[in-house]
This record gives structure tokens, C-alpha cells and sequence, in this order.
């Protein structure tokens, strides 16, 4: 059975999104209703990194006319901290004041559930997406350095408070693997509505520190894998490239062949837009011992960094240390880049696997990692 997927533009958001529930919605009148932003950090509304609280607000305008009982809530990335709590980013986002007073802190009522996964048998997940009637998903198109795409798969990782999550990591260290556990946990409450957040977009190196692009984009559908898909056409990928699409396709969870799409509107090709090579995402689960050699470390930008030391508590492995900057030990490093995505100073840079290459020969970092 075909997937339909919608590109609309953003000139009328509160129109663009009647419409999109006119086709496509599910009827939420009196029903408890999750809504599911990006909420990465406290990130500028235009940074192209979180949803655009435009969005989120004619969102939860549409859904508070027609009845529903509404929550906005995500758990953002990295170990809770100072200015890591989700109100203190929700607000800096611009994402508090969207909500229209129905945001609330999920990631204060956690409850175990069991997973189908061969990386770990339970996951902790906030009680409220486990207990919304319907969860409305708003990811935002961009790239991501070791997934290749940010999508609606990925952006259901917010259900995991964010301790949980940096465990995560370290359980499916290589890019493949963590692919594969993300289609997992998206597998434990799949979104009834998917609106893709396209209104600005990232290319290069995503979730965070690429380029941002005007764009003026939704791009919405039931079908998560077919949004998705969508999105890595236009991007410049074949869907069969990106191992969250491939693996959702494989079980089953919606279309990833575009032949199997039904698209309204005009998706086409982005113009120079630069994605990270899928390449390292196919061999990293097969020749482990390339994957090694090929993969990156981080690179401390030390003239940004304010020393706040989230990189550090973030780091699934250990591998970073304070002193007084962060350091990062090329031994225990997972290359997960889950330093650069929560640094919202933009402190942490991800090298070319050239680069990266070239600088442990010419600077000798044969164990450490360093600074830029």
C-alpha cells in the first residue's frame, strides 16, 4: 500500500497545517495529544537545529480548536545540567512560549519498558508518549554527522530522557548499529503524524554545527519512513543509502521506495546541498577493523568553548576530560559526535576523515585526540 507524503510551503503556517490534517490527520477531539518538537538545546529559533516554534505554535492552536488535551514536551540531548533542563531550553528555543502554557517537563515521569532490540532489553521512555492517544511528531530536516539525516525515526530518541540516552550510545557504538537501535526505539510508539519542520534546513555537518537555508517547507505524512524518505531524496541521497530508512523499510514500519510514495508538491533536489557520506554508515557494522582506521575525532574549537563542561558529561565513553578545556582520548572514543550535537557554542568541530588522518600524522595525535 502506497505512503502519501505532503510538501507545502510555509508563506501561511496555520493554513499550510488545517490542510495537512484536512488530508492526512487523525482525529484528536477529546484526545490526550503528544506533541513531539526537536528540541536539541537552547538553540536560536532561525538556527535551523530545532523546530521553529512557529510551527510548534500553529500546531497547538490547530489542535486546541479542535479539542484536543495538549502536551508539548521532548527530553533534550545530553546529561541534565545547568541550563540543561528542559523548561531552561524550551524557553531559550522559543519553544515555551509556543506551547501556549501546555509544555510540560516529560522526562520528570520516566517508566521502564521492555524492547525488542538485540542491543538492550528496556529502555526508559517518559510516561507521557506511552499514554498520549495520538503524538504528533515535528522533526526538522537537516543532516547528521553520523546518521546522515535528522527525520521523524530519529527525532523519537527524544522519548528517552537524557542520561538514558548517552547509555544508549555506548550500547550501539558504530553508525549502523545506533541506526538500527533508533529504529528500535521509534518501533516502541510510532507517531501517528509526522510534519517535518523544513521552514529553514542544515546540510553539512548536522544536527548542529552545518549550514543553514531558507527553505519555507512542511513536509508531512503518516508514513514516518516515507517522510523520510522524502527528505533524502531531496537532500541529494537515494533512501537505500541512509541504514534508518532501510532498516524501518525491512521491518516493515513504512515505505522507503519512493515508487511506493505518493508525493503532493514539488520535492526535488536542493541545490549543492552537502550531506556526510553514507559510506562510513555502511562499512562501520561490517569491517570493523576499516571503521577504526577511517573514523573521526572531534576538534575542540578552544576560542568558543566556555568550559561548561556539558561535552563531557555527555560523553557515553568517558572519553572526554576537563582540563581546564575539554580533552578527548582517541582511545575510548566512539566517534557518536554526541559532544558537537549538545555544544551550543558550536565549540566542537567534526574533521573530514582526510583531515582527521592527516593531522594524526602530522601532529603525532596517534592516542589523543586535540585542540583547533
Amino acid at each position: 500500500m502506497k505512503s502519501k507524503v505532503i510538501v507545502l510551503d510555509t508563506e501561511e503556517l496555520d493554513k499550510a497545517v488545517e490542510r495537512i490534517w484536512s488530508e492526512i490527520g487523525p482525529d484528536v477531539s477529546g484526545k490526550r495529544v503528544l506533541v513531539k518538537p526537536n528540541m536539541l538545546g537552547g538553540y536560536h529559533p532561525d538556527s535551523g537545529v530545532v523546530t521553529h516554534p512557529e510551527l510548534v505554535k500553529a500546531v497547538v492552536e490547530f489542535l486546541l480548536r479542535e479539542g484536543a488535551e495538549v502536551t508539548v514536551g521532548d527530553n533534550p540531548g545530553g546529561v541534565p545540567g545547568p541550563g540543561k533542563e528542559p523548561d531552561s531550553v524550551a524557553k531559550r528555543c522559543g519553544i515555551y512560549d509556543a506551547s501556549l502554557g501546555c509544555f510540560k517537563n516529560i522526562g520528570s515521569d520516566p517508566v521502564e519498558v521492555e524492547i525488542g532490540s538485540r542491543f538492550v532489553s528496556k529502555v526508559i521512555v517518559s510516561r507521557a508518549v506511552l499514554e498520549a492517544d495520538v503524538v504528533v511528531n515535528l522533526p526538522v530536516f537537516k543532516t547528521h554527522n553520523l546518521t546522515i539525516i535528522t527525520g521523524s525515526i530519529k527525532n523519537m530518541f527524544g522519548i528517552i530522557p537524557g542520561a538514558f540516552k548517552v547509555r544508549l550510545h555506548a550500547l550501539a557504538p558504530s553508525a549502523r548499529m545506533f541506526s538500527e537501535l533508533l529504529v528500535d526505539i521509534y518501533s516502541i510508539r510510532i507517531p501517528e503524524i509526522n510534519i517535518m519542520d523544513a521552514i529553514t534546513i542544515m546540510d553539512g555537518s548536522g544536527p548542529s554545527g552545518g549550514r543553514v537555508r531558507p527553505f519555507g517547507k512542511l513536509i508531512a505524512g503518516a508514513d514516518g519512513v516515507a517522510v523520510d524518505s522524502v527528505m533524502a531524496y531531496m537532500m541529494g541521497l537515494e533512501p537505500k543509502e541512509v541504514p534508518m530508512i532501510e532498516i524501518g523499510r525491512e521491518r516493515g514500519l513504512g515505505n522507503g521506495d519512493l515508487s511506493m510514495i505518493d508525493i503532493e508538491g514539488m520535492a526535488y533536489r536542493i541545490r549543492d546541498f552537502e550531506v556526510p557520506s553514507p559510506f562510513i554508515s555502511s562499512v562501520s557494522g561490517f569491517f570493523n577493523r576499516f571503521y577504526e582506521f577511517v573514523r573521526v575525532v572531534p576538534i575542540l574549537i578552544e576560542g568558543r568553548c566556555t568550559r561548561c563542561g556539558a561535552c563531557s558529561r555527555s560523553c557515553p565513553m568517558g572519553a572526554i576530560t576537563m582540563n581546564p578545556y575539554p580533552e578527548m582520548d582517541r582511545r575510548l572514543c566512539i566517534s557518536c559526535f554526541c559532544c558537537a550535537e549538545i555544544c551550543e557554542k558550536g565549540a566542537i568541530r567534526i574533521p573530514k576523515v582526510w583531515e582527521d588522518l592527516l593531522r594524526r600524522a602530522h601532529l603525532g595525535f596517534l592516542i589523543k585526540g586535540g585542540r583547533a
